[in-house]
Protein backbone atom coordinates (compact mmCIF):
# COMPACT_ATOMS: atom_id res chain seq x y z
CA UNK A 1 0.00 0.00 0.00
CA UNK A 2 2.94 2.32 -0.49
CA UNK A 3 2.05 3.27 -4.06
CA UNK A 4 -1.14 4.92 -5.26
CA UNK A 5 -3.28 3.39 -8.00
CA UNK A 6 -2.34 6.03 -10.59
CA UNK A 7 1.35 5.53 -9.88
CA UNK A 8 0.93 1.79 -10.42
CA UNK A 9 -1.02 2.40 -13.63
CA UNK A 10 1.89 4.46 -14.98
CA UNK A 11 4.17 1.48 -14.32
CA UNK A 12 1.83 -1.06 -15.97
CA UNK A 13 0.90 0.86 -19.14
CA UNK A 14 4.32 0.53 -20.83
CA UNK A 15 3.91 -3.26 -20.66
CA UNK A 16 0.78 -3.22 -22.84
CA UNK A 17 1.17 -4.43 -26.41
CA UNK A 18 -0.95 -4.94 -29.55
CA UNK A 19 -3.55 -7.65 -29.07
CA UNK A 20 -4.12 -6.78 -25.40
CA UNK A 21 -7.27 -5.14 -24.06
CA UNK A 22 -6.77 -2.53 -21.36
CA UNK A 23 -9.82 -1.78 -19.21
CA UNK A 24 -9.79 1.24 -16.92
CA UNK A 25 -12.34 2.87 -14.67
CA UNK A 26 -12.97 6.61 -14.47
CA UNK A 27 -10.32 7.18 -11.82
CA UNK A 28 -7.59 6.39 -14.36
CA UNK A 29 -8.70 8.56 -17.24
CA UNK A 30 -6.34 11.40 -18.08
CA UNK A 31 -5.10 12.63 -21.42
CA UNK A 32 -1.55 11.75 -20.36
CA UNK A 33 -2.31 8.11 -19.43
CA UNK A 34 -4.65 7.67 -22.41
CA UNK A 35 -1.93 8.74 -24.85
CA UNK A 36 0.66 6.53 -23.18
CA UNK A 37 -1.66 3.52 -23.42
CA UNK A 38 -2.70 4.36 -26.97
CA UNK A 39 0.93 4.48 -28.09
CA UNK A 40 1.38 0.82 -27.09
CA UNK A 41 -1.04 -0.39 -29.77
CA UNK A 42 -3.27 -2.12 -27.20
CA UNK A 43 -7.05 -1.87 -27.47
CA UNK A 44 -8.47 0.51 -24.87
CA UNK A 45 -11.84 0.47 -23.16
CA UNK A 46 -11.86 3.17 -20.50
CA UNK A 47 -14.68 4.80 -18.62
CA UNK A 48 -14.53 8.57 -18.22
CA UNK A 49 -16.51 11.13 -16.31
CA UNK A 50 -19.19 12.71 -18.50
CA UNK A 51 -17.63 16.16 -18.22
CA UNK A 52 -14.45 14.82 -19.83
CA UNK A 53 -16.22 13.55 -22.95
CA UNK A 54 -17.20 15.54 -25.98
CA UNK A 55 -20.97 15.17 -26.41
CA UNK A 56 -20.83 15.15 -30.23
CA UNK A 57 -18.88 11.90 -30.46
CA UNK A 58 -21.03 9.17 -28.88
CA UNK A 59 -20.68 5.64 -30.26
CA UNK A 60 -23.85 4.46 -28.51
CA UNK A 61 -27.10 6.16 -27.67
CA UNK A 62 -28.60 6.93 -24.30
CA UNK A 63 -31.49 4.63 -25.29
CA UNK A 64 -29.22 1.59 -25.15
CA UNK A 65 -26.78 2.59 -22.40
CA UNK A 66 -27.35 3.89 -18.86
CA UNK A 67 -26.61 7.67 -18.80
CA UNK A 68 -23.64 7.32 -16.42
CA UNK A 69 -21.97 4.83 -18.75
CA UNK A 70 -22.48 6.39 -22.19
CA UNK A 71 -19.43 5.40 -24.25
CA UNK A 72 -17.76 7.96 -26.48
CA UNK A 73 -15.00 7.73 -29.03
CA UNK A 74 -11.88 9.55 -27.83
CA UNK A 75 -9.49 8.86 -30.68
Amino acid sequence: YREGELTLAEEVIPHLCPGMLCLADRNYFSFYLWNQARATGAELLWRARPERCHPSSPVATADTTPPASLPVQLA
